[in-house]
């Protein structure tokens, strides 16, 4: 949950294989080669409130209604809280509370 692990734009989730014979490594690179084509695969950490907050709301979604504004405004966050409790979507952001998927999701 601390990291995202990028193919290319895309994020690679939990149960995706990344190397599990669909890709071969490229000696020595930090790239992969898949047909012929170089793919970049890149590791970004994601910040320490943002992981704190997230286990946070994986344990009391309505947690969020005690969020600072920049984790009501964190998609990620909000995603997860309404995944457990549609009831948190009350307490997300303004601009969350109107994106449709979150709406869906709750």
């Amino acid at each position: 949950c601390e990291q995202r692990l990028l193919l290319g734009l895309c994020e690679l989730q939990d149960d995706e294989a990344v190397l599990g014979g669909l890709l071969n490594v490229s000696g020595g690179t930090d790239k992969v080669r898949e047909n012929d084509a170089f793919v970049s695969i890149t590791l970004i950490r994601k910040p320490p409130l943002q992981v704190a907050w997230l286990k946070r709301v994986a344990l009391d979604a309505l947690s969020l209604a005690e969020a600072p504004d920049t984790i009501i405004q964190d998609r990620e966050i909000v995603l997860a809280a309404v995944e457990r409790d549609g009831l948190s979507l009350q307490y997300a952001a303004s601009a969350l509370r109107a994106d449709h998927q979150v709406v869906i999701c709750a």
